[in-house]
């Protein structure tokens, strides 16, 4: 027997083992590098539903202006519905999009509007009608601009312009409102119009700049009938 190459053979064995042992690990490392990876990426969707124009781009953080516009004018057109009769309803539905730090004061708000003391019959009837709606991209809010109608009876309505006011985002896939606010009247306080209001107080008195917050927070609204 020829000892000089069967120890030769056996070397070479045992160094094809090692490097078999070697690629097998660095085999299975990248397998599991690639199956973390493919489970913290997510597929962007092109969405084009029937009943609007523009498309939808949506992601596991974000989506587009369209698509924002779209939830928020839906949101408000939920809760501009709200009555005494379907409050615990509308509360439930629009609830699923609020963050939990906010859907108390949502609740609370919904309830201000079902049961507003101007609206005497618990079969008082009330939809929203949007006039505009802005997407403010570096503050990601969605402002709603309208007025909620009120038809209590055949001869007594009432109309009140209203601004829903949405921060909005994107969380793992879902449309999610991390603030809401809304009030009377028909401007949107944007940035640019908060900017603009700072620079017109710095010239009021005391008094205009009185007499100017009453308007805004008490503004008229509009009755048809009695």
């Amino acid at each position: 027997m020829d000892f000089k190459k069967l120890n030769a053979t056996w070397q070479s064995a045992i160094y094809s083992n090692r490097l078999l042992l070697i690629a097998n690990a660095g085999l299975a490392i990248t397998v599991v590098l690639l199956s973390f990876k493919l489970s913290q990426s997510h597929e962007r969707l092109i969405i084009v539903p029937p009943t609007v124009n523009d498309r939808y781009e949506l992601d596991w953080h974000g989506a587009t202006a369209e698509y924002y516009k779209d939830i928020a004018l839906w949101l408000s057109g939920t809760m501009g519905a709200v009555s005494r009769s379907n409050v615990d309803y509308v509360t439930n539905v629009v609830n699923r999009f609020m963050d939990p730090a906010i859907a108390k004061a949502v609740t609370q708000k919904l309830q201000e509007y079902a049961f507003d003391p101007a609206i005497e019959s618990s079969n008082a009837t009330a939809w929203f009608v949007s006039r505009s709606v802005v997407w403010e991209e570096p503050t990601s809010k969605v402002f709603v601009t309208g007025e909620i109608n009120t038809q209590v009876n055949m001869s007594s309505s009432s109309r009140k312009e209203v601004v829903f006011e949405y921060t909005l985002t994107m969380q793992d896939g879902k449309p999610f409102v991390t603030a809401f606010t809304s009030y009377a009247g028909h401007d949107a306080r944007t940035a640019k119009w908060l900017r603009l209001r700072k620079e017109k107080e710095a010239d009021m008195s005391d008094s205009d700049k009185k007499a100017e917050q009453d308007a805004l927070t008490n503004p008229r609204g509009t009755n048809d009938g009695q």
